[in-house]
């Protein structure tokens, strides 16, 4: 659900920024409990991956956490972040290859070029209810969907801050792989940001 912010709005106070940040998790939680239930019943290659995730090769799991993100992003917040907590610099072929992955699936898959990543305090909450016109099932989308893009905001932060301990490495490969990185995913930034000027 992509609907485009007011160029201006009032800011909320912290009282309500902190309780809609509350309802636009649960709503979040709520999607990926339908979601989680949903491939349960109908997709039979979901159990096999989640246990993949955990208890295959490094290589098997890369390429779960891969389809599960790719599958459904919006659903796939604590997959981005265990991905993320993977980047290890003392793991050298598990750093590298964790690095390539995320690296794809940053630029590919989670981040708009057109958009940077919002923090929820940046949305216009409040005009929740003229954006979703009254609907309660419009709410609740676009409450997770911002919740999703604050928390991603935060992982990705957290995967440049990898990054950045990969480029600090002693192993030559390790911080070629996270120099490249750091650049392409910063020339995307850097579009970004000259397309919203």
């Amino acid at each position: 659900m992509i609907i485009e912010d007011p160029k201006s709005f009032q800011k909320c106070t912290e009282q309500v920024l902190i309780e809609l940040k509350d309802e636009a998790k649960k709503c979040h939680d709520a999607e990926i409990a339908n979601y989680n239930i949903k491939n349960s019943k109908t997709n039979s290659n979901y159990q096999w991956m989640k246990t993949v995730m955990t208890k295959g090769t490094v290589s098997d799991k890369i390429a779960a956490h891969t389809v599960s993100i790719q599958d459904n992003p919006l659903c796939s917040l604590e997959t981005i972040r265990n991905l993320v907590g993977m980047v290890k610099v003392g793991k050298k072929k598990e750093c590298i290859a964790v690095i390539e992955t995320l690296t794809e699936l940053f630029l590919s898959d989670l981040l708009r070029p057109d958009q940077k990543l919002k923090a929820f305090h940046q949305r216009p909450l409040s005009m929740l209810g003229e954006l979703s016109s009254g609907n309660a099932i419009t709410r609740r989308k676009l409450l997770s969907v911002w919740y999703f893009e604050d928390q991603l905001k935060e992982v990705y932060t957290s995967f440049v801050l990898a990054l950045n301990a990969a480029a600090h490495d002693t192993v030559e490969s390790n911080k070629e792989k996270a120099l490249s990185s750091i650049v392409n995913t910063c020339s995307l930034l850097l579009k970004q940001t000259m397309r919203i000027r």
